[in-house]
């Protein structure tokens, strides 16, 4: 009987475990339905439609190339950065892009390595600046008429926040909704600079040929910062972070990661997409 068992029926429990055993990605040991949503908003040269009418941007790219390492696909979810938290906390998309540490994002999410970095840029029109005192400190703008516009998203680092928000500065930090709102601002004459991210400026001040009327101002800019890739806390694992974490290396040992930034630096190729 016990030999009539196991030629009968060890076979067949042989063939049903090997249908339970999930498939893999060979290189990666990743699970091959590895699959997530991506929150995503226009914000040019980070996240954006080219002209040919294809999704693309630094942190776009950069997010591809790592995910694409580890063996898994993405889809990306257009929706307002203040709608992807919600989206997150309701498991709704599984990550966000660009999100800087603090308490905040990690209420909503689990953090990778940083991905890329964060370089402020504080602007000013020359034709006001050569009207202003000598400014040594960020302090010293409140000695000033000057009007500077800032996103009320953004983040900085604690000290520089304190110091940003701080009660002196009250009449010269002018706090708008987004990039586009200060670049208006500038546009009407309401601003009389900004502090946005270096990218930012750069790309958008060329497209309408005004850069060369600001200067910067870079010892009254914020420290140099990092950004992160965040998971939704339903799908995140030490496993998953592992991994994204190993594929990060290698595309920054391999020179993919420079490759992207580098071409997302060429403004006059930004220009022309």
């Amino acid at each position: 009987m016990l030999n009539l068992i196991q030629t009968t029926y060890l076979p067949f429990l042989l063939f049903i475990s090997l249908l339970t055993i999930p498939t893999t990605n060979a290189s990666t040991n990743t699970p091959s339905n590895c699959h997530f949503k991506v929150g995503w908003e226009p914000w040019v040269p980070f996240q954006f439609i080219g002209d040919n009418g294809q999704l693309t941007g630094l942190d776009i790219d950069l997010t591809r190339t790592i995910f694409d390492d580890m063996g898994c696909t993405l889809s990306f979810v257009e929706m307002p950065w203040q709608r992807q938290k919600t989206a997150m906390r309701a498991n709704k998309i599984d990550i966000m892009m660009s999100l800087v540490k603090n308490k905040i994002t990690r209420s909503f999410s689990t953090l990778g390595n940083a991905f890329r970095d964060i370089n402020y840029v504080l602007l000013v029109k020359k034709s006001v600046l050569e009207q202003q005192p000598k400014l040594s400190l960020l302090e010293d703008l409140s000695g000033t008429t000057l009007r500077i516009g800032i996103v009320q998203l953004n983040s900085y680092q604690a000290d520089y926040e304190k110091r940003l928000y701080s009660s002196k500065l009250s009449s010269n930090i002018i706090v708008l909704r987004d990039d586009i709102a200060v670049l208006t601002g500038l546009a009407k004459g309401r601003l009389d600079g900004m502090l946005v991210n270096q990218e930012f400026a750069q790309y958008h001040l060329k497209k309408i040929d005004t850069f060369e009327q600001y200067i910067a101002l870079p010892h009254l800019a914020p420290p140099h910062d990092l950004t992160y890739v965040g998971f939704s806390r339903k799908i995140s694992t030490p496993q998953l972070i592992e991994k994204f974490n190993r594929s990060l290396d290698n595309i920054l040992a391999n020179g993919k990661h420079q490759e992207i930034v580098t071409k997302y630096s060429n403004i006059d190729w930004l220009l022309d997409n």
